[in-house]
């Protein structure tokens, strides 16, 4: 039987019907295709952050980083070191540094400065540390004698560095760790003074004040005084607290204030006397995050117009703050 052309017509077309369904196939496997590679790509990049910044410190360079409480010590060849400023640099420039001063064990608490109030914490991340001791007969501005070695003194240049994490509980034993020579402390006037009371009325040398040598009139008789234990004996230490604590010109409040004016002053140029000359130029004030020179009102210190800011008109500025 022969089929017409017509008929071969009809097959061909029917025999093309079973391949139209598959067009809708590809074309929704490509659709998923491409979908998938931008999100693949996505995928890559964030896994390269990952591998070359860090989990945290990726974090932190795309986003601001919270400020978090931070305590911990400074130890200077193991020994808890007393009264040493303690000053950061964030490794994140556009960030503002913090600060804390040691107690008497070398524990201290970090601080930062925003705008007009110093807040508890420090911004999450690394940090460049420096550490400063005083002698405890300077002020804490103009030109202090410091005991710590060179070195640390700068947090620009000093090789210490502490990470601040985001967990506040990670951030309770900080430690902080110096090697090298501490400078002596000098005599303060007030030992001067016990040594010299020591001198006079201890008559037999055991270094201490016994009740029958303690005077009972005269200018020496206010040393009763000082028997802080009630034992009828006044020793080195009872002494020396006991003169502490006696009103002074330098615990008057004016300047107690210029201590805590010192303090900041010396934290700021600690932070941004980058070529430490003693005076911040136009370059470092253009460098220093904003709330820092609102703070500190870095454009009013400028006294004499020379175009730059000495630690003595920075005192002044802060002061009048």
């Amino acid at each position: 039987m022969t089929s017409s052309p017509h008929t071969d017509s009809n097959l061909q077309t029917t025999s093309s019907d079973p391949a139209t369904p598959a067009k809708p196939t590809h074309f929704r496997l490509f659709n998923v295709f491409k979908c998938a590679l931008p999100l693949a790509f996505l995928v890559l990049i964030v896994a390269w952050l990952w591998v070359a910044y860090g989990n945290e410190q990726m974090f932190d360079d795309l986003f601001e980083p919270p400020l978090v409480e931070a305590h911990g010590i400074v130890l200077i060849n193991g020994t808890p070191l007393s009264h040493a400023e303690v000053t950061t640099v964030p490794v994140r420039k556009s960030l503002t540094g913090a600060f804390g001063m040691t107690d008497e064990k070398g524990r201290f608490s970090l601080r930062t400065l925003s705008r007009t109030k110093s807040l508890l914490g420090a911004y999450a991340g690394l940090h460049k540390v420096g550490v400063v001791a005083y002698q405890p007969t300077q002020q804490a501005f103009g030109s202090p004698t410091a005991r710590t070695p060179m070195k640390f003194r700068n947090p620009n240049q000093s090789s210490l560095t502490i990470t601040v994490s985001r967990n506040p509980e990670q951030n309770q034993e900080i430690r902080i760790e110096l090697r090298g020579e501490l400078a002596p402390v000098s005599a303060t006037p007030e030992s001067t003074r016990v040594s010299e009371v020591l001198g006079e009325f201890d008559l037999n040398k055991n270094g201490k004040l016994d009740a029958h040598e303690i005077p009972q009139d005269g200018p020496g008789a206010h040393l009763a005084k000082a028997d802080a234990n009630g034992d009828g004996s006044v020793d080195r230490i009872e002494l020396l607290n006991s003169m502490r604590q006696q009103p002074q010109s330098t615990t008057s409040p004016n300047n107690m204030m210029q201590v805590g004016a010192g303090f900041i002053v010396g934290h700021i140029f600690n932070a941004h006397d980058h070529n430490e000359d003693g005076v911040l130029d136009q370059e470092e004030i253009e460098k220093m995050p904003a709330e820092t020179r609102e703070h500190a009102r870095i454009t009013e210190a400028d006294l004499n117009n020379d175009g730059v800011v000495e630690r003595e008109e920075l005192t002044a500025a802060v002061q009048d703050d």
